[in-house]
């Protein structure tokens, strides 16, 4: 996953309001797609 993904997840998470607690999963989920070998193919 590109690192720039995080761009979109974390206002995503933001904009629907996550409570503080549930950003620690954010954080794991994300690091856990950018250092797997999992591609996502470019939208543009």
């Amino acid at each position: 996953m590109p690192i720039t993904f995080n761009g979109i997840i974390f206002p995503i998470a933001y904009l629907a309001m996550l409570p503080l607690k549930y950003y620690f999963i954010v954080f794991l989920v994300s690091g856990a797609l950018m250092i797997s070998s999992f591609r996502i193919k470019k939208i543009i």
